[in-house]
């Protein structure tokens, strides 16, 4: 088998003298040439390749690549790293549990490799002048013989999906959209704000099968009367108010990247990555976001946004000392014991409580001087009061609060939806294509008497 010409490998050999018009044999020609002076090693051949580096393997040489003789290459994903490792939290530095309450991990090179061609494929489906390598294809092919899917299949959300029933369902398809993800894939994009988010990973999340909405309930405590004398009436306990609803409405949530037409020449392992990557982080900033201020109507319901979560009043004043004493002791003993406790506000806010002197002229702090880290200098160690406090920049410089995370609970369902979009003149005129992503959830307070918060603090 000849040398694969790649784009990527042509775009390189042209950026090194290769004319564009050159045949396929005189790019041949032209690699082995590069190969043999130097300037193009087998490890930088075999990025543009898509495969593992061959210049740690035991195989044929760069001649007998090159002489038209037939070569026989690892297939499918044993030419990548498959290993996955236990996430650490990038401002923790210490594990995160997933929604299934086991450690989130890493995507492995493997994960990567196959979410490229996965995106390749669906941009292929919609129009997008993709074609895979003989490599790739046999990606494709162990995906769908070896990993379960999960997603909305005939009208139900389902998981542990067979691969070759997908296969069926997207050859049927020419949309070039997918409301079926391998289950891998799920996973990795929410281990991303897992293990980089402020507030959503401290949160209770929760995978749900099916249904646009979640229905559960909050059992409160019956009273209890002492001294009363032997037939005196009592007043009937009312069981109106024991049993409330948390009920919560399942939101579908959108991520749209513009991706470069010639970015999906790339190897698959970087297109996996790198789009893999650019969706979590989207992700991360919108759940941080929702579980502080959500409006609770097209999107999940904020702590700040719930009813039920005690007020405090400071009419205008700027927030002392004793302030930040009251939103953490407004709060419960029972509560406040949880690890998952934090005080939550925009980084201004923050700033600002840690500037408050000691006295007049006295310039030292009352928060101590270590502004940006704890006592472990290798993490951040935002805190005050010796609790945590958690970043989110979309609240206002007004507001502050202070809670339990545990008692925030995100629904998540599983299977999130990838089309891609190629029409329009302003993407044809920029040479790009749009990538859409869409997820689903809700979330909501499930106990309002574990948080405190102000709203009205100067700004």
């Amino acid at each position: 088998m000849k040398l694969n010409l790649t784009p990527q490998t042509k775009r390189f050999l042209i950026n090194h003298g290769v004319p564009t018009d050159a045949s396929d044999d005189e790019f041949r020609d032209a690699a082995k040439v590069r190969i043999l002076d130097g300037t193009l090693s087998m490890k930088r051949l075999s990025s543009l390749q898509g495969v593992k580096d061959m210049s740690t393997l035991s195989g044929p040489s760069a001649a007998k690549m090159f002489s038209g003789e037939r070569i026989v290459v690892k297939a499918g994903g044993r030419s990548y790293d498959g290993t996955k490792s236990i996430g650490v939290h990038g401002k923790l530095g210490t594990p995160i549990m997933d929604q299934d309450g086991r450690p989130a991990q890493t995507s492995s090179e493997l994960e990567n490799a196959k979410a490229g061609v996965f995106f390749k494929v669906l941009a292929g489906r919609s129009g997008l002048q993709v074609s895979l390598t003989d490599h790739e294809r046999a990606l494709w092919q162990e995906t769908l013989e070896q990993d379960l899917w999960c997603g909305q299949l005939d009208n139900q959300w389902q998981r542990g999906v067979d691969g070759m029933r997908v296969k069926t369902l997207l050859d049927d398809s020419t949309s070039g959209g997918s409301n079926v993800v391998p289950e891998w894939f799920d996973a990795n994009l929410v281990s991303f704000p897992l293990l980089n988010g402020e507030l959503f990973p401290l949160v209770d999340v929760r995978n749900i099968p099916r249904g646009s909405s979640v229905e559960g309930a909050s059992v409160g405590n019956p009273t209890v009367t002492w001294g009363t004398a032997e037939g005196t009436s009592m007043t009937p306990f009312n069981t109106d108010s024991l049993i409330a609803g948390i009920n919560s409405t399942i939101h579908p949530v959108t991520c749209a990247i513009e991706v470069g037409r010639d970015f999906l020449a790339d190897s698959p392992a970087d297109v996996g990555a790198q789009l893999t990557q650019n969706i979590g982080q989207r992700l991360l900033a919108e759940l941080d976001r929702v579980v502080a201020d959500g409006d609770g109507t097209s999107e999940p319901e904020g702590i700040f946004q719930h009813a039920g979560v005690s007020a405090l009043t400071l009419s205008g004043a700027a927030p002392t000392v004793a302030d930040y004493e009251e939103l953490l002791f407004s709060v419960g003993k029972q509560y406040r014991k949880s690890p998952r406790c934090a005080f939550i506000a925009n980084d201004v806010r923050y700033q600002r409580a840690r500037s408050i002197k000691v006295a007049s002229g006295d310039e030292r702090r009352v928060f101590g001087m270590d502004h940006d880290r704890g006592s472990n200098a290798s993490v951040e160690g935002y805190s005050i009061l010796g609790r945590p406090f958690k970043i989110e920049n979309n609240l206002a410089n007004t507001h502050a609060a202070f809670g339990d995370l545990s008692r925030y609970r995100m629904y998540r369902r599983q299977g999130f939806s990838i089309e891609w979009h190629t029409q329009g003149a302003t993407l044809a005129k920029a040479n790009l294509a749009l990538l859409v992503v869409r997820g689903r959830f809700g979330g909501k307070v499930v106990d309002p008497n574990a948080f405190a918060k102000w709203e009205d603090s100067s700004s």
